[in-house]
């Protein structure tokens, strides 16, 4: 690979190799590479949720993350250290994320602008509660994370710097490469550990910080000063803003949640998230949940949010009996679980994915739903218990499933996308009872999502669904904007006398009426043309509910597990990313030419695209063992860890057979890459149960274990250690920017692309090796 031959500074001779004794060195080189995999997981984490709609773009911190370790290793050879401007910047980059977050609630004539999401390309709840008009002072969010990808990029350079000079200090180059990956090894069980025991921020990066400063050379107080007033920003931004009694600040393993127990609201990421309804009578007032205006107690008296129980009431006014059992995926904190309790279902599985915001419903929902001894708590992601579970269920329900993070920082898919496909929803229509309901129910932004789901609906399960929309609107265009609009979809497995009877009533009334507060559609029955008369109330209490008809021309494809983007319009990059692929790949040139001494230095192209492939493989691995295990942080660490457990023992392997020819070994890669490649992901699901684990092991792992030999043979010889490791970590942002064209292809074609940069890593192997292959 050829780079451009000139520097922003003037080139310094060369540093020398530390002269460290091996054990030592090794020992250091474990250290910083348990400090940079532990520290990049605290940085997506809490910059993720403090930095203002952040949560949606984890993959600007990581590749931030690999380009300070890239460039740091680049110029490990250069005198002088980095290392020192690691408190300093962690001071600026703290500050600024608080202070922006600050700025932002204290003013409402600050507005982030996501991708203009009036009219998006991609949508991203919850970015859309500040309306972009002239009087605010926009800030396009690829220009604040520019800034925060810059801050963290330059915080990992001295770690990149200390990594690289401890490998070039280290002669054998595999016992240093096994030291390094062990110490990754550590670093995410040790975060994992942490997530799983709740421990707030300020104590991950009191951690880092303190490994941190141990490699300052000659440290002074100063330093541990500086830290200190990092620590202080941080601590700041997860504190309490109200009296603690107030308000309680947890992270969970997926967010920061803010939990207010005056008002049973939960925040997310710094987001509105949900509030607990309670359901029945009494209780405070303006009490609101994240179904807005629609749910909502009134000033004017007790009540509760009556769209929790709309499906329930349209089947007892149509004549239905109760339902019996019933699946609420996305049960929260519990609103759903109370509304079905209210309504006579006999046993309900609620299923929720984050345990933090099920302890807060178990511990403060006004009724107590999850005591109920009826509901059964799972804490799971909703796909993978929907293929687990052997009962059948009357009445299934995707209960506002809408997530404010991605599944991880390697990929663009949240942590719901794989309940919205074709895959899922058949997944869903094999559990319920013949004639049994499936419901789903949010705020879907637009009115293209609407139409995709209802044609989605149709083709998974043979009939146009009833579609209802709060407010009633009579019908829905792709470009309607549905943000104050709650969409209700209610099909039938097969024949279906509760569907069937709802559907024929609407026809015949042809509205139902709902009244804000739940004990005046006790006594009535909600069908008919006109709002009752009901003692107590008015009739213009009552909101008009009636079918609602739904353009499907233009709503885009449907979504799939290989291409699982319901909330993205077309199969395309969208512009917001492109700018922000354009501002990353700048931003990353000008780093690069600043710190590493580019006029001695010439990274190795085999290895920057060995880090671009493997990247890429990554991701498809991460996603595929996703869609087969569940998306929960759990299963991401467990993969992320059987990747690296698998390049150890690719490093092992070298170690003992000693190879030397690597044509053989690329074969093997891009053979199994090709078969990964070639067979769609949904053919695993099919398979029992050990076969599928087995199946699907081999198509991650085999590509990771060859890729790993010829990485662990290549790096066995090299003469520069640092610049090495450091072109591999730069092919790494180079594959994360590539990721955004699963966005456009699918997750299995973007190993095609995987496949082209391993190829140009083969044809880019040093002369004399290749020769050997010959």
């Amino acid at each position: 690979m050829t780079v451009a031959s000139h520097s922003a500074s003037p080139d310094l001779e060369p540093a020398p190799a530390p002269r460290k004794r091996p054990l030592r060195a090794g020992f250091e080189l474990f250290l910083i590479s348990f400090l940079i995999l532990f520290l990049e997981l605290a940085c997506i984490r809490w910059f993720g949720s403090t930095v203002i709609f952040l949560t949606f773009f984890t993959n600007i911190v990581l590749m931030a993350c690999f380009l300070g370790v890239s460039v740091g290793c680049l110029a490990a050879s250069r005198r002088g250290s980095w290392i020192h401007l690691l408190v300093p910047l962690a001071i600026v980059a703290a500050a600024s994320a608080y202070g922006f977050l600050r700025i932002y609630n204290a003013f409402s004539q600050v507005m982030i602008d996501v991708g203009s999401q009036q009219s998006p390309q991609l949508i991203y709840f919850g970015t859309d509660a500040r309306i972009k008009d002239p009087s605010k002072w926009v800030v396009p969010i690829e220009v604040l994370a520019g800034y925060f990808f810059v801050l963290i990029a330059l915080m990992f350079v001295g770690l990149g710097q200390e990594m690289g000079r401890r490998f070039a200090a280290i002669e054998d180059r595999l016992l240093a490469y096994t030291a390094d990956i062990l110490g990754s090894l550590s670093g995410i069980v040790a975060f994992g550990v942490m997530s799983w025991y709740r421990v707030p921020a300020t104590v991950w990066f009191a951690i880092a910080l303190a490994i941190g400063v141990g490699f300052v050379p000659r440290w002074r107080w100063i330093h541990a000063l500086g830290g200190l007033a990092a620590l202080g920003a941080i601590a700041l931004a997860d504190w309490p803003w109200n009296a603690p009694g107030v308000e309680q600040v947890i992270w969970s393993p997926y967010y920061q949640i803010r939990f207010k127990p005056r008002y049973l609201s939960i925040d997310v990421n710094n987001l509105g998230h949900q509030g607990m309804v309670e359901s029945g009578q009494g209780g405070p007032a303006e009490r609101r949940d994240r179904l807005g205006p629609v749910i909502r107690r009134p000033t004017t008296g007790p009540g509760e949010g009556p769209a929790y129980r709309l499906p329930y009431l349209l089947n007892r006014d149509a004549g239905g009996q109760p339902f019996r059992d019933v699946l609420i995926i996305g049960a929260g904190s519990g609103n759903d679980v109370a509304a079905a309790l209210a309504h006579g279902v006999q046993h309900v599985d609620a299923v929720e994915i984050d345990a933090v915001i099920n302890e807060l419903g178990r511990l403060h929902h006004p009724n107590q739903p999850y005591s109920d001894p009826r509901v059964t708590i799972h804490l799971d992601d909703g796909r993978s218990f929907v293929r687990k579970t052997t009962a059948q269920y009357d009445l299934i329900s995707y209960a506002l499933v809408d997530s404010l993070a991605l599944h991880s920082s390697y990929s663009s898919i949240r942590l719901e996308s794989f309940l919205f496909t074709e895959q899922a929803l058949r997944d869903v229509k094999a559990k319920l009872k013949p004639g049994g309901v499936f419901a789903m129910y949010n705020f879907y932004r637009q009115g293209w999502v609407v139409g995709r789901l209802v044609e989605l609906v149709e083709r998974v399960f043979g009939s146009r669904p009833i579609v209802i929309s709060m407010p009633y609107q009579e019908r829905i265009a792709p470009s309607n904007n549905q943000r104050d609009f709650i969409t209700f979809l209610l099909v039938g497995n097969g024949e279906s006398t509760v569907v069937d009877a709802i559907r024929a009533r609407l026809a015949a009334a042809p509205f139902f009426w709902l009244n804000h507060q739940p004990r005046f559609n006790e006594p009535i029955n909600g069908f008919g043309p006109a709002p009752p008369d009901v003692p107590g109330t008015s009739r213009g209490e009552f909101m008009k509910i009636g079918p609602a008809e739904v353009d499907l021309a233009g709503i885009g494809p449907l979504p799939t597990d290989d291409w699982p983007f319901l909330y993205l319009r077309e199969p395309a990059v969208p512009a917001l990313n492109l700018r922000g692929i354009a501002i990353v790949a700048a931003l990353s040139l000008l780093i690069l030419f600043a710190f590493a001494p580019l006029r001695r230095v010439r990274p190795n192209g085999q290895m920057f695209f060995l880090g671009a492939g493997f990247m890429l493989l990554e991701t498809k691995g991460v996603v595929h063992m996703a869609l087969l295990f569940g998306g929960t942080w759990m299963v991401n660490s467990i993969v992320f860890f059987a990747i690296l457990v698998m390049i150890l023992l690719s490093n092992l392997y070298v170690l003992a057979v000693r190879p030397h020819r690597l044509g053989a070994y690329y074969a093997l890669l891009l053979i199994t890459l090709g078969i990964n490649a070639a067979v769609p992901m949904d053919s695993y699901l099919a398979l029992p149960g050990a076969s599928k684990v087995v199946a699907s092991c081999a198509v991650v792992y085999l590509p990771v274990f060859f890729a790993g030999i010829i990485f662990a043979t290549a790096f066995r010889s090299s003469r520069q250690p640092d610049v090495d490791f450091g072109s591999n970590i730069g092919g790494i942002i180079l594959g994360g920017l590539s990721e955004y064209l699963s966005l456009v292809v699918g997750f299995n074609h973007l190993l095609w692309i995987a496949i082209g940069y391993y190829a140009l890593s083969a044809l880019l192997r040093p002369k004399v090796a290749a020769a050997g292959d010959a």
